[in-house]
């Protein structure tokens, strides 16, 4: 007989390694405990099903700040005898805890090398929808870049409104292919609350660009490590596209990562996006990673 719930705090250690591995259980408990304790994450989202021999599968569902969820891929004992049964049970079993909380999204990233691991959630419902392209810039940037034309004019979070932050990001989201699937799903308070929570947030890192005194881009920047930028986000509103801002867009982005001493920058693009890998490419960017992305929409 296999039991379905939430795993209780002596199991929770056990469900790690079997998650994640024995060679990362210790540092992978240590990571889950603390966010635990901090409040960070949620401990009903260590969903396991156990029976006579103890924990049979673990599943993994971490809900993110603006209401959408991180998945992990579903492990099973290795000594199980129908593990696809047990899985899918599992599975629903998480999904069900999601729908009760009001969340309606959830998504997970894998290496290509990895993407077997997706079947038992692909048989529920999650999608694969493209592949996210991780790319690196070092900051080597020319006197061309720094002393180059520059049609918009910046402000920071610090001192732009909710409103104009939150309009803003939603023109940019209109036609965008950078995971279409997304795009009017949560309203934009929500998507930056996701934006806030994905590296060390600082206002000053946040813009909103304006062209003849009208917020038309906007660049969402995060500290990922000591020395490392992440570009979160950037976009353009519609009227203004193909005219080259999108370079001053990222140019900004760099030249301010460069300034607060950092060593490095990231942005991640869908695969799908072409004009946007272009652009990218120009500006100096180089692949370092690939992640493919499965979503379940409610």
């Amino acid at each position: 007989m296999i039991t379905i719930r939430p795993a209780l705090p002596t199991e929770r250690p056990a469900a790690i390694a079997l998650l994640f591995g024995d060679a990362q259980a210790r540092e992978r408990w240590s990571a889950v405990s603390e966010l635990i304790t901090s409040g960070q994450l949620d401990p009903q989202g260590l969903r396991v099903a156990v029976d006579g021999a103890g924990l049979a599968a673990v599943w993994l569902l971490t809900p993110v700040p603006g209401g959408g969820t991180i998945a992990w891929p579903v492990a099973t004992r290795p000594s199980l005898h129908d593990p696809r049964a047990v899985e899918d049970a599992l599975i629903a079993d998480g999904l069900a805890w999601l729908r009760d909380r009001g969340i309606a999204l959830a998504q997970m990233l894998l290496p290509a090398s990895e993407s077997g691991r997706a079947k038992s959630l692909e048989r529920a419902g999650f999608s694969r929808v493209t592949t996210l392209l991780i790319e690196q810039h070092f900051l080597d940037l020319g006197a061309e870049d720094i002393a180059g034309p520059a049609r918009l004019d910046w402000e920071s979070a610090e001192t732009v409104s909710s409103l104009v932050l939150e309009t803003t990001l939603s023109r940019t989201h209109i036609g965008s292919q950078d995971c279409p699937e997304l795009n009017g799903r949560l309203p934009a308070r929500d998507v930056l609350l996701g934006y806030r929570s994905g590296g060390a947030f600082d206002p000053r890192r946040w813009f909103v660009g304006y062209l003849a005194g009208e917020p038309v881009a906007i660049l969402l920047c995060n500290l990922l490590e000591a020395d490392k930028w992440d570009l979160a986000y950037l976009g353009l509103a519609p009227e203004v596209r193909g005219r080259g801002l999108g370079r001053e867009v990222v140019l900004h982005g760099l030249l301010e990562a460069k300034a607060a001493g950092m060593l490095t920058a990231q942005i991640t693009v869908d695969a799908r996006n072409v004009p946007a890998r272009a652009l990218y490419r120009r500006a100096g960017f180089l692949p370092v990673d690939e992640k493919g992305v499965w979503l379940w929409l409610a």
